[in-house]
């Protein structure tokens, strides 16, 4: 049972629809009688002092407020506190960003009208997460996808653009970016098989299916089977590209023969000859080299 709850937002995210979320959310656990207290952030730095609070005042669940950038950087922010601090967060995520892909994954479990629902219900759901680690020692967390390639490339620009056309933003940088990549030269390892050393137009490691706004990237993905979905894309021409985006948004691209797939405990990325950035859930990273493995039940939530 919820007694008290701690609801972080972004303040990027408060315009009227987000404003409206929120303010249905806030009645919602008020009926429930459950004691809010609510973090709206201005910078992800504030987000440790945010989970300091429900340390200190003994509050177990988070309601998160958001799109997919906002929870990757809230869950991003636990995983390395919780390092320290040992004290377990049960989430209760709310899309109410510009991305949701995420929650797509979960047939709109995440929308604000099954909020009530599910605190009655009070349904702990167990996610794998992935951990991505560079050679320096840093690490993030990924609960969605991670991209390298094409997906990286339109998430620089998207990320740059994103007030400008909404949620069809990465869809207009796509369509921007086709014509003029260049698929890089990178080395991908599968836990212990031999490299595969190729032009790559995209490689993607999944926990959720979704990603760009509605594309099913990865369909045959699981949150929780213990394993990363590993996809890749050869080398191909912007025309095949383009003919790929129907059944991209269907999720029928694996039949291609350009597209391959696998279940992977961990991958590694890496590039001589480039300069290649990574994404996850829309957020930039480092560039590579970059390894990628899975963490089996790793986030709780409801």
């Amino acid at each position: 049972m919820i007694s008290r709850c701690m609801i972080i937002t972004n303040k990027n995210i408060l315009k009227k629809t987000s404003i409206i979320i929120l303010s249905h959310a806030r009645k919602i656990f008020q009926q429930n009688n459950i004691d809010i207290i609510e973090y709206i952030t201005s910078s992800i730095h504030e987000l440790p002092i945010a989970l300091d609070e429900c340390k200190k005042n003994n509050i177990t669940h988070i309601c998160i407020i958001g799109g997919d950038g906002t929870i990757h950087h809230i869950i991003n922010a636990y995983m390395h506190w919780n390092e320290i601090h040992n004290h377990s967060i049960i989430f209760i995520p709310i899309a109410a960003g510009t991305g949701n892909d995420w929650n797509r994954s979960y047939d709109g479990l995440m929308e604000v009208h099954m909020l009530n629902r599910r605190i009655k219900n009070n349904h702990i759901r167990i996610q794998d997460l992935m951990e991505i680690s560079y050679t320096d020692g840093k690490k993030y967390y990924s609960n969605n996808i991670v991209g390298v390639g094409f997906d990286s490339l339109v998430a620089s620009d998207t990320i740059r653009l994103k007030p400008t056309w909404g949620t069809l933003t990465y869809l207009i940088t796509l369509l921007k970016n086709i014509f003029f990549f260049t698929a890089p030269d990178l080395n991908l390892k599968i836990d212990n098989d031999k490299p595969l050393i190729q032009s790559f137009f995209l490689i993607i490691a999944a926990k959720g299916k979704y990603f760009g706004n509605k594309m099913m990237v990865a369909p045959l993905a699981n949150v929780n089977d213990g394993y990363i979905d590993v996809l890749w894309i050869d080398n191909i021409s912007a025309w095949t590209a383009l003919k790929s985006l129907v059944a991209l948004y269907s999720g029928t691209h694996l039949q291609y023969p350009y597209v391959h797939h696998i279940k992977a405990k961990e991958i590694i990325i890496s590039s001589t000859l480039h300069e290649i950035p990574v994404e996850a859930e829309g957020e930039l990273l480092p560039i590579l080299p970059v390894a990628i493995r899975v963490i089996p039940q790793a986030l709780q939530f409801i």
